[in-house]
């Protein structure tokens, strides 16, 4: 006996479970490969339907438009919260909601986020349409049990019974014997578009334009791929490619300090750019979503057998001296250690439109420099804690 349906509210809960589990390649895609893909709204779509069926809901005419409408508001919710946290998360290695807000207090991130969302609303209509117009065709043909592998034109095994009759009238079984269409229709007005469905999977064969039936294929059914399978496949994929990646990345970053003189680590959403100083060698880094360097970047830089002033406090004198003259304001500034033991100076600084973190690090008479700038209107990259970061890790590898 087959269970009751238990009306809309359970169903809707349930697509809008399935429908947040259908985003998740969405989500992935978006996050790791900065693409938007229309056909996995279709995935979305199917994933509601299926949760909609689980939970027991009502399967009526309101059907398809509940089922477009969770779909939108599935994608809402991935486009415009979920995936803002995760890019927060892949960037800094954390959210919150004080983190959340900043970002969205960000014009420039408001912006680019509401024009991708207006463009995923465009590829969810489109990649929903189909399931849309499946699903209104199954119900108004009184269908309680909606199958997304529907076609309007399959054939009964009834029908391809009396369609098979025809054929063995005309001893129409091979291609020496094929009759025209005209023939087929005489003996029964409604077939051409059983007889089309029955040519695109094989039943029926066309020989110089005449038809004859194909017992070698008449068990033969269309191909079926269950749904959860497709999801299962794409989310697999999507998954390994950005753990690959994820991998790939943190694998690089390890090798791009090993042999240097000095090796620290380098921010998560960080790109290295290698250039040699007047005062030994040095990189920069910039957030990878900003490589134009507008909202700033990062500087590290060492040198090696310097003269140091034996009087760590007259060389403090001495660099904020050099930064009055230069016009900067010190705003703070610390004599600390590092995470690796090493005597650090800590200042942070600031001028006109940004702020300045520098790191003065050192090892007996060999000293590094961490020097990370901000602009003050573009604060989403986190350049003061990746600065702090890299001044934690430093260490000399002598």
């Amino acid at each position: 006996m087959e269970e009751k349906q238990k009306g809309y509210l359970l169903g809707i809960v349930g697509a809008l479970i399935g429908g947040l589990i259908g985003t998740i390649p969405w989500i992935i895609l978006y996050v790791y490969a900065n693409m938007i893909y229309s056909l996995l709204a279709f995935i979305v779509a199917m994933a509601a339907l299926k949760g909609y069926e689980l939970f027991k809901g009502k399967v009526d005419k309101k059907l398809p438009y509940i089922i477009g409408a969770i779909s939108i508001i599935c994608i809402t919710i991935a486009t415009l919260v979920i995936i803002p946290n995760l890019l927060l998360v892949k960037e800094i290695g954390t959210t919150s909601l004080a983190n959340f807000k900043l970002l969205y207090a960000d014009s420039e991130f408001a912006g680019a986020i509401i024009g991708d969302y207006i463009m995923s609303l465009l590829f969810t209509i489109l990649g929903i349409s189909g399931v849309f117009a499946s699903i209104k065709k199954q119900v108004n043909n009184g269908s309680q049990k909606i199958d997304l592998n529907y076609n309007e034109n399959a054939v009964s095994d009834e029908e391809r019974t009396q369609i098979k009759e025809i054929f063995v009238k005309y001893n129409a079984l091979d291609k020496h014997n094929a009759i025209s269409k005209e023939t087929l229709l005489r003996e029964k007005e409604d077939l051409e578009e059983k007889i089309n469905y029955l040519v695109s999977i094989g039943i029926i064969k066309i020989y110089k334009k005449e038809y004859y039936y194909n017992e070698k294929n008449e068990n033969k059914k269309v191909s079926k791929t269950k749904s959860w399978v497709i999801i299962a496949i794409v989310f697999a994929v999507l998954l390994g490619v950005g753990i690959f990646s994820s991998s790939l990345s943190d694998d690089n970053q390890k090798e791009t300090t090993e042999n240097r003189v000095i090796s620290y680590s380098i921010p998560k959403g960080y790109q290295e750019y290698d250039y040699d100083d007047e005062t030994g060698t040095g990189w920069y880094y910039l957030p990878k979503k900003d490589l134009s360097g507008d909202s700033g970047g990062i500087d590290v830089s060492y040198a090696t057998d310097a003269t140091l002033l034996e009087n760590i406090d007259v060389l403090k004198d001495s660099i904020n001296n050099s930064f009055t003259t230069a016009g900067y304001k010190v705003i703070n500034s610390n004599d600390i250690e590092n995470d690796k033991g090493y005597r650090v100076l800590e200042y942070v600084i600031t001028i006109e439109d940004y702020k300045e973190y520098i790191y003065y690090i050192f090892n007996d008479d060999d000293y590094a420099i961490v020097d990370g700038i901000e602009y003050t209107d573009k604060k989403d990259n986190n350049i003061e804690s990746a600065t702090k970061e890299i001044a934690n890790s430093l260490k000399w590898n002598k």
